[in-house]
């Protein structure tokens, strides 16, 4: 076995040693743009979380407070709708603050529920389109001039063709393509290169990607789950239901969404994060279809499951619930299998570019070669532990025997 051979099985065995450590892109790796200058901006983004820490506070708050006094009701709905969101950006800072911006993190929270605002906007314009186009082929007369009989068409209702289009079209062009092209954008918006936020977004390589995608899907997802929830319980205030019926019921549709709906939407986040990781600093045609043809097939796909079960018989309530949690099982099944496959990806690049830095030369000796990789070695074992390991070597080099075989 070559020297180089040795390092490569040392490198490997050192960044297996540490699963739960970050692991850090090196492709485009130089010493002015180092993964050990990101842990100062991370360490610094840690002392001062940023304005986005006390505006989710605050807004989380007074939120809540201000629907508690328009209807406690309403208030406790939205308090259910918003527990993920809070549960898991809790989680985020407890397990990952060592290695994640909790400012970007939460910037990126915002920015998925501010986006709800563009995406209604959108959805609704579209909906009136689709309207006026039925209208124009003559499929079902209404008045051009009636918006809402307009957008009524949108919603699938009996088994006829115009059902079924209108069933795909508001799966796949309204819901999925709308929403899951919002996530894109505001991933692309933050990993865009050249800037500080996009050297954080790829710090800790697959991963980071992944999880502040998510968190921007997750932001988009509570604000829509909070929609959905106040919309059923105002809608249902004047039909003589009981308080006790109303919450209830607001209860059940809150807890089904968080069990089918946020998890879709979180999940095709992970996907969009990892697409972006995957597709980083390559030169790649298409980049948008590239990273959001699969979210935007499973989006797409949940919906009209749901759809076509309600075209076919409203009764099947209890089938549509089993189909939604076998698209979330698949989707988190295909999220588990690519993360993994990117991180070991990742670590075969990190490997990769260790040894192409201290590759032998034809002139080298081996006392030098030892010195340059013994000290490349602690660089990346500093990065990925946190530590100062600088009086603890990785590989001992003098145990190893094979003589230096130069590069060609």
């Amino acid at each position: 076995m070559s020297k180089n051979e040795e390092v490569t099985v040392h490198i490997d065995a050192q960044l297996n040693a540490s699963p739960q450590s970050p692991v850090n892109n090196y492709e485009d790796y130089d010493d002015e743009d180092s993964p050990l200058q990101m842990e100062s901006v991370l360490e610094h983004n840690h002392k001062r979380l940023g304005i986005c820490f006390w505006f989710t506070i605050v807004a989380f708050i007074a939120i809540l407070l201000s629907l508690f006094i328009l209807s406690p009701i309403s208030g406790v709905l939205s308090s259910v709708a918003c527990f993920p969101a809070v549960m898991i950006l809790f989680g985020l800072y407890i397990f990952k603050r060592d290695t994640l911006s909790m400012e970007l993190s939460l910037e990126m929270f915002w920015g998925g529920v501010f986006s709800v605002v563009i995406v209604f906007i959108i959805e609704l314009l579209i909906g009136v389109a689709y309207g006026f186009a039925v209208y124009a082929v003559g499929s079902q007369y209404i008045d051009p001039k009636d918006i809402n009989a307009l957008k009524e068409l949108m919603q699938p209702k009996g088994q006829g063709i115009v059902s079924v289009a209108a069933a795909l079209f508001n799966s796949f062009v309204v819901a999925s393509m709308v929403e899951e092209t919002t996530k894109y954008i505001l991933s692309y918006r933050v990993s865009h290169e050249g800037t500080e936020k996009h050297k954080v977004f790829y710090h800790s390589g697959p991963e980071s990607a992944m999880i502040y995608s998510a968190v921007a899907a997750l932001g988009l997802a509570t604000f829509e789950n909070v929609g959905y929830v106040l919309a059923d319980y105002f809608s249902q205030t004047n039909g003589g239901k009981t308080l006790s019926t109303l919450l209830e019921s607001g209860i059940y549709l809150a807890i089904l969404r968080i069990l089918t709906a946020v998890p879709i939407h979180v999940l095709n986040g992970c996907l969009i994060g990892l697409f972006f990781w995957r597709n980083k600093g390559r030169d790649v045609s298409f980049h948008f279809l590239r990273v959001i043809w699969l979210p935007f097939i499973i989006h797409g796909l949940y919906d009209f499951i749901l759809l076509s079960v309600s075209l076919m018989n409203s009764k099947l309530g209890g089938l549509a619930i089993l189909l939604a949690f076998v698209m979330v099982v698949i989707s988190s099944t295909i999220v588990y299998i690519l993360y993994n496959r990117y991180k070991q990806l990742n670590r075969q690049n990190l490997s990769s570019s260790i040894l192409n830095e201290v590759m032998v030369d034809s002139d080298d000796d081996e006392e030098e070669y030892d010195e340059r990789v013994s000290n490349r070695l602690i660089k990346t074992q500093k990065v990925e532990s946190h530590e100062d390991v600088q009086e603890t070597p990785i590989v001992d080099l003098d145990s190893m025997s094979s003589p230096i075989i130069p590069k060609n």
